[in-house]
């Protein structure tokens, strides 16, 4: 397999399926494991759907998606018989469990809930995609993800456009540069600071004053980094000149 595609496989099923190294986890054992992925079907049913649009899918393509769901839910509905009552049994366990034994009994159900989740992760129709189609839609999910993170502050339909040309010039940028990352901590890390990097422009290049403002975090990013107040004052005048030719361009 091409060093590129190897590249870009393994950094998204380890997406998929592992928990992110940005999560907010005690390290004793004791954080909450993740919920189960009782949608995970429904959920790839929905991304499928949108994939028929966001990636041009052929009839040819479609046909062997559906094949593949079909082949996935039978997959998920054995695994759920074999393993749902033993998954069930040990979380009545927890709930009465205290010290070690809980952090055991965590560990076991995050183990089970993550193999369940791996049957049903969009990397398995991510296959089927050509390497393009791969490109946008990663770019479609990053961009997905942005929108996201601000939902506060009543994003416009240009500034939605503009997040989505940049969430597709990163994940381009890095499609052509798949080391970038691979030594400092993984592909779980390597999309964390994706996101970081595009949130730092957003909040630079595309919000208005008064949008950073009502930024949740106050003095953070949207993604939790701090913010460089230095580069945002320099960039309140450029942005306030942008927003009033916007204006001044809908009203013509």
């Amino acid at each position: 397999m091409h060093r590129g595609t190897w590249l870009w496989v393994a950094a998204v099923a380890a997406l998929a399926v592992a928990p992110p190294v940005w999560a907010d986890e005690e390290q004793d054992g004791s954080a909450e494991p993740p919920k189960s992925d009782t949608a995970g079907i429904e959920a790839l049913r929905s991304d499928y759907a949108l994939m028929v649009t966001e990636c041009c899918l052929t009839e040819a393509q479609q046909q062997e998606f559906a094949k593949t769901l079909a082949a996935i839910e039978g997959e998920a509905a054995e695994w759920d018989r074999e393993n749902g009552p033993r998954l069930a049994d040990l979380e009545e366990q927890l709930a009465q469990a205290r010290g070690q034994a809980s952090g055991e009994l965590r560990q076991e159900i995050r183990t089970l809930r993550q193999a369940r989740a791996a049957l049903t992760a969009a990397t398995r129709l991510l296959w089927l995609l050509t390497p393009e189609q791969r490109e946008a839609w990663e770019g479609f999910t990053l961009w997905r993800t942005l929108l996201r993170k601000y939902q506060a502050v009543d994003l416009t339909p240009e500034q939605k456009d503009r997040i989505r040309a940049l969430a597709n010039q990163a994940v381009h940028e890095a499609a052509s540069t798949p080391d970038v990352g691979k030594e400092r901590g993984g592909a779980d890390r390597t999309e964390r600071e994706r996101i970081e990097r595009c949130c730092e422009r957003i909040e630079k290049e595309i919000l208005t004053e008064a949008q950073r403002d009502n930024l949740p975090q106050k003095g953070k990013t949207a993604s939790g980094r701090p913010r460089d107040d230095k580069a945002e004052n320099e960039r309140a005048p450029e942005a306030a000149g942008q927003d009033k030719g916007d204006a001044e361009s809908r009203k013509r």
